[in-house]
């Protein structure tokens, strides 16, 4: 993160001016974990080996379910922030290519596996979460202020598509009390 620090008389002001993408997270990363286990689900039910297809058709296909996990995660995120049951992920689509390729794909996922295949970036134990960002964002400060804690934040701004995600709500909200979410931005 590439921050500007103005100290006042009893405050640090530590103003972001820009970031890395160190930890590598965003909402494409949930895209691309709910597009391969439909991926597999797909290639599952209608037999047909991935790796058996021309590498034309197979990067088609990867791209078509890519797009559609990421419209579904989208309207699956509207429809929990309304309190409803989730929407059916469906494809019906032909895909150009010698042979062409016909994918035919419905699946009615319940909220609880929703969750467990796009919740992996929601535990710190992995690698690459949530929380790597506001980690380093006080590891920082600290360098600069040894005694400041993350008790005396009075902002954390998380931002871009993940954000809007109840998971990631419900994970800050877990991590820090003080967190309270607004429709369009998660702060402290």
């Amino acid at each position: 993160m590439d921050i500007r620090i103005h100290h006042r008389k009893n405050s640090i002001l530590i103003d972001p001016i820009g970031r890395s993408r160190y930890n590598n997270l965003g909402g494409d990363d949930i895209d691309r974990d709910l597009a391969v286990f439909l991926l597999a689900c797909w290639e599952y039910e209608s037999e047909c080996t991935l790796t058996d297809l021309k590498p034309d058709i197979r990067k088609e296909l990867y791209r078509l379910f890519l797009k559609k996990a990421e419209a579904f995660k989208v309207e699956v995120e509207e429809r929990i922030a309304e309190g409803m049951e989730l929407n059916e992920f469906v494809i019906q689509e032909t895909l150009e290519g010698d042979p062409p390729l016909t994918v035919s794909f419905r699946r009615n996922m319940p909220k609880e596996l929703y969750d467990e295949v796009t919740g992996r970036y929601f535990q710190e134990r992995s690698d690459v979460n949530i929380y790597r960002p506001i980690g380093q964002a006080i590891a920082v400060a600290q360098e600069i202020h040894p005694t400041f804690t993350e008790k005396k934040l009075n902002l954390i701004l998380f931002t871009g598509g993940a954000s809007r995600m109840a998971a990631v709500g419900a994970a800050l909200v877990s991590r820090n009390s003080n967190i309270r979410r607004s429709e369009d931005e998660l702060s402290l």
